[in-house]
């Protein structure tokens, strides 16, 4: 996810180690591959944003109420939230909110009970930033280049329109955002409950990914 590796022996080197099998897995499924070839299409991509929104909705409100938390204070910055982003791109498509598919209610309900009762919530709410808004910042970036591509074939006069989920103001904005965010999981440390946790919860969310994936499915 980083584009650079990350300090030895911190959680942001451990993250990426453990989780680089389920990354690649969440990266080839048929949804993903789909995306990134440019044939999904508006339909397809909006059904994604829709489930997306509902997990941002879940999680970002919690991370912004456990901010200043170390293990959150350094990584989470209020320019990071994409909700607003996700509704005007749905707006963008003539799309408006759905009932959660399954993976995503799960995923929603997870993110409830580590708000509740789920030891080390920090530092898993973390592990969500990291696996999304992480996420967002680099491969998105990608993405959002083959997207606009692939709408602007489809005859669209504006092909952004419908991107701004990936889309953190300048490109100096951008990477200042994810220097901050890697910098500060560069500085927790890798071993202990807090950093077994992080890693625990960034394996499952790529899982849950994989479900939601799975049940979006891909163009014929």
């Amino acid at each position: 996810m980083a584009a650079s590796e990350p300090a030895a022996g911190s959680l942001a080197q451990r993250l990426r180690t453990q989780t680089a099998g389920a990354h690649r897995e969440a990266e080839r499924t048929p949804l993903m591959q789909a995306l990134i070839a440019g044939r999904a299409g508006r339909a397809l991509y909006g059904r994604l944003l829709q489930q997306l929104l509902l997990v941002y909705e879940a999680l970002e409100p919690r991370v912004a109420a456990r901010g200043q938390h170390p293990w959150l204070a350094g990584a989470w910055s209020p320019a990071l939230a994409r909700r607003q982003a996700l509704r005007a791109d749905l707006t963008a498509f003539g799309l408006g909110p759905a009932a959660p598919l399954p993976a995503t209610a799960a995923y929603v309900e997870r993110l409830a009970a580590i708000d509740g009762a789920s030891p080390q919530p920090h530092a898993r709410l973390l592990a969500h930033v990291y696996v999304r808004h992480l996420g967002d910042l680099s491969g998105g970036q990608i993405l959002q280049r083959v997207l606009a591509r692939a709408f602007a074939g489809h005859g669209s006069a504006t092909p952004a329109a419908g991107l701004s989920f990936y889309d953190f103001g300048s490109a100096e904005q951008r990477d200042a955002l994810a220097q901050r965010l890697r910098t500060a999981l560069a500085a927790l440390p890798a071993e202990g409950a807090e950093a077994d946790a992080a890693v625990d919860e960034a394996l499952w969310a790529f899982e849950q990914h994989l479900r939601l994936f799975d049940a979006l499915g891909a163009p014929a």
